[in-house]
């Protein structure tokens, strides 16, 4: 089975992303992120095949401690691939980074998706993952029209499993709450 490591928003400061989400699946045959049925978030490692026991306990280890992540987002990104995805980027993405940075160092990172490994991984909120090509021009002029900065608190980081996405466990940052 699938899985992954997330952080993400279970709060009104996340209706900024959802609204963007609304405004990019314009550029979709279809609302790409809310087919997801999971809130707006960062995802920090994808496995193929993962104990689930494991990505719990490496969950419960780097976010015990972990308050509410406060981002701010300064610019609209894309993965030039097809169809294309853009994303919301971080101003300031040091905290995300030692965070992965931690979960890679608790689950070795050769069974990790490529773009998710040390190195490779580009901290970012997914606004849409299938912009059609006929379509791309308007998307990147969309993106560029996008107010900023905007700020969202990440308040939960979740293990799941897939497909589809379905949570495993949560840990609410700033808590000791797990479930």
């Amino acid at each position: 089975m699938g899985g992954a490591i997330t952080v993400s928003a279970n709060n009104t400061t996340s209706q900024q992303i959802r609204r963007l989400w609304n405004e990019v699946s314009s550029f979709e045959d279809g609302p790409s992120m809310e087919k997801l049925c999971y809130p707006p978030h960062f995802t920090f490692a994808i496995y193929e095949k993962i104990e689930m026991e494991l990505l719990a306990q490496t969950v419960r280890r780097v976010f015990e401690k972990q308050e509410p992540l406060s981002v701010s987002f300064e610019s609209i990104g894309h993965f030039d691939v097809s169809p294309m995805v853009l994303w919301a980027s971080p101003g300031d993405a040091s905290r995300l980074l030692e965070l992965h940075n931690e979960i890679h160092s608790l689950i070795d990172p050769a069974g990790c998706h490529e773009h998710y490994r040390p190195a490779s991984w580009v901290p970012h909120c997914t606004l849409g993952t299938g912009i059609q090509d006929p379509f791309r021009d308007d998307a990147l002029a969309f993106a560029a029209r996008v107010k900023l900065p905007f700020e969202v608190v990440f308040d939960r980081a979740d293990w799941i499993a897939f497909p589809p996405v379905e949570v495993v466990g949560t840990h609410e940052l700033g808590s000791d709450k797990n479930s």
